[in-house]
């Protein structure tokens, strides 16, 4: 964004990012911790609040973000999420304002509050929608809203008819693609995402439940799955240890595309979706084709060979018997770069900044 509209500072969690031309150009940091989720759940509830913004929004960020808006009093806005505009709501400021919704943050949390276990966690779902659907309905006007799906726009236009809206895909990157392994008649599938995630776990279980006893059946010992991120839970250790899985966490950017480089499919076994598209985006950007539930097929024209979207657990099976001989080939991988090649970051931000500015923002 910094190439096209100029200066432009980010306020992340505890550092303050300044940035020119692409470059970064200062950087300092300040102290700041997260909630913990037990005390951010409870404060949802006593508050009548939102979960994220308990967790996220401390009074440190707070105090960061009066002072950095007030500083550039006609910046325009760009809040990373619908709570981060809350703070511009307490703040009375003029400044123009573009939040990304991220995803359809609604059905996200009437999700949670359906898959969720504990009582506490189902409460502070609740009390997370109503907090949502009034700030939406009470601020329409006063936001422009910028959607990553079109889908997301039209639920979006469901809950504040006629608002103000800009749909920008979620954007990846891309590197250049590398040799691939000589096959040697082992298909292995790559899970890749956050451990600690509830949504990551659910979906593993998902895989374990509906999808692993028939693969494990067709294909036996010329499979193995690999599952790698950070911070695993011990849900996911056991669900490992359990089906002999190899569990790759915390590992540095370069081992993880080394890890997308030589496996064979990316699995994205999601039962629900909201928040999983960059799980999409990546593999593809890696030359990795997926095995994905149907309901990840959100991209217009995502749908083509290698890949797989499909609920249906012998589909994989008849799917994956087709690469048991010869594996993926390069152009099949490059074929899937090949599209996402559009949804770079530099593409996106290009593609925002001329929406931005046909709004007159």
């Amino acid at each position: 964004m910094s190439k096209n509209r100029g200066p432009l500072t980010i306020l992340g969690a505890n550092t303050i990012a300044h940035y020119e031309n692409e470059d970064l150009v200062a950087q300092e940091r300040y102290k700041n911790s997260f909630r913990a989720k037990v005390i951010s759940g409870l404060r949802t509830i006593l508050r009548g609040s939102h979960y994220l913004l308990e967790k996220y929004i401390t009074n440190a960020y707070i105090d960061k973000a009066f002072d950095l808006i007030a500083r550039n009093p006609s910046s325009l806005l760009i809040c990373s999420c619908l709570v981060s505009a809350d703070i511009v709501r307490r703040g009375h400021f003029p400044n123009p304002v573009v939040i990304l919704t991220q995803n359809d943050e609604v059905a996200w949390f009437r999700q949670m509050r359906r898959n969720e276990i504990n009582p506490l966690g189902k409460m502070a779902a609740h009390i997370s929608v109503k907090w949502l659907m009034c700030f939406l309905q009470k601020h329409a006007d006063d936001y422009t809203f910028a959607h990553i799906t079109e889908s997301d726009s039209v639920a979006y236009g469901k809950y504040m008819p006629g608002h103000k809206r800009l749909v920008v895909p979620a954007g990846v990157d891309v590197y250049p693609l590398t040799i691939i392994p000589e096959w040697d008649g082992k298909i292995r599938l790559l899970f890749c995402g956050s451990l600690s995630a509830k949504m990551n776990n659910d979906a593993l279980l998902n895989f374990a439940g509906v999808y692993w006893p028939a693969l494990e059946k067709c294909l036996g010992g010329r499979l193995e799955v690999w599952v790698a991120g950070s911070h695993p839970t011990i849900v996911v250790r056991r669900l490992c240890a359990k089906y002999m899985w190899n569990l790759y966490f915390d590992l540095p950017d370069d081992v993880l595309r080394d890890l997308y480089r030589r496996a064979t499919f990316s699995i994205l076994p999601f039962a629900y979706t909201a928040g999983t598209k960059i799980k999409l985006l990546n593999s593809l950007a890696a030359g990795l084709p997926v095995l994905a539930t149907a309901n990840m097929k959100y991209l217009p024209e995502q749908d083509f060979e290698p890949n797989l979207y499909s609920d249906d657990p012998e589909d994989w099976c008849e799917h994956l018997v087709r690469f048991v001989q010869e594996g993926v080939q390069s152009n099949d991988r490059a074929l899937c770069q090949k599209f996402i090649s559009r949804y770079s970051w530099q593409s996106i931000a290009f593609e925002m900044d001329q929406k931005l500015r046909e709004a007159n923002l």
